[in-house]
């Protein structure tokens, strides 16, 4: 046997060619990372934050309802308070009474709430300023006097009188301006038109009779009662005029056409009807005690009567 050769020994194995580094590690896979979608823990982050941010919103939303609310309320207080107030200093007060005006049967305010007319039994009519409670001025008719009025202008006053007439005047001056010949008969009631373009008149022929404001020219009549016309009373929004007499009706008409809107069934005659300022609402006292209701002196009902809203 040559030198050198024999049995194969550990030394004569072929060396680890394996990276020190690697050895005895299983292998790590690459992890895939998509950098637009955020992590779990960012996702809470942002929720949370979301959630403080709504908490806060609402907290802040409360307290300006709660703070509203509150000065609401003072305010609503403060005005019962003043109002009591008013109502105390009212009742400790002593009614004012202006005598020696006669036996009065009508009484009407001016446009402007500074004067009050005041017409008596003698055919005397009374301004009273609202003011001084004194009276500024008296005007003696010779004639009888049945209703009063100022215009919507507050600058002529207008008189229907037992002579078929309707008397104007100057306002203040009560100067004469002009005599209107408005019915064959007494000339009972007069009102205005809160548009300010016509005022009717109610007289004992049972018409009821439409002016122009401006020409002072009538431009229709309605003649649907039977009975000397008592009272008159224009709608809120002028369209729509109610008469009433002794007939056991109302008539409710409309303005620019005459035609019959509203026939309201009375059981007596009517004293007086007038329209609530806003709303399509009439109010109306009648003779009720020789009805179906107590017959004493004392008795008397006050009723209303509505509309549609759209009327």
């Amino acid at each position: 046997m040559r030198r050198g050769q024999g049995k194969s020994t550990s030394n004569n194995r072929k060396p680890n060619m394996t990276p020190p580094e690697t050895r005895n590690h299983t292998p790590v896979r690459p992890q895939h990372h998509n950098a637009d979608e955020p992590e779990e823990n960012d996702l809470k982050n942002i929720f949370k934050k979301m959630l403080e941010d709504l908490k806060e919103d609402m907290r802040k939303s409360l307290k300006e309802i709660e703070d509203e609310t509150n000065q609401k309320i003072q305010e609503t207080v403060q005005d019962l308070k003043t109002e009591i107030e008013t109502i105390k200093k009212v009742q400790a007060e002593e009614m004012l009474e202006i005598e020696k005006l006669g036996e009065n049967i009508n009484i009407y305010w001016s446009p402007d709430g500074q004067t009050v007319a005041v017409g008596n039994k003698d055919d005397v009519v009374t301004f009273i300023d609202a003011k001084t409670y004194r009276s500024k001025a008296e005007e003696q008719f010779k004639f009888e006097v049945n209703e009063i009025s100022w215009n919507n202008d507050n600058n002529m006053f207008f008189l229907t009188n037992g002579n078929d007439f309707i008397n104007i005047l100057s306002y203040p001056k009560l100067k004469p301006v002009q005599s209107i010949n408005a019915h064959p008969s007494n000339c009972i009631c007069i009102k205005f038109d809160p548009m300010g373009k016509y005022f009717a008149t109610g007289s004992a022929d049972a018409l009821v009779s439409l002016w122009d404001v401006d020409g002072l020219v009538c431009v229709r009549c309605f003649s649907r009662l039977d009975w000397p016309v008592r009272t008159l009373s224009f709608s809120h929004n002028g369209k729509m005029l109610a008469s009433a007499s002794e007939d056991h009706f109302i008539d409710v008409a409309e303005v620019e056409t005459e035609d019959k809107l509203w026939e309201v069934q009375r059981e007596s005659l009517t004293f007086t009807v007038v329209w609530h300022p806003k709303r399509p609402l009439l109010a109306f006292a009648c003779n009720d005690k020789d009805g179906k209701y107590d017959s004493s002196q004392e008795t008397g009902t006050v009723k209303l009567f509505g509309l549609p809203n759209d009327s």
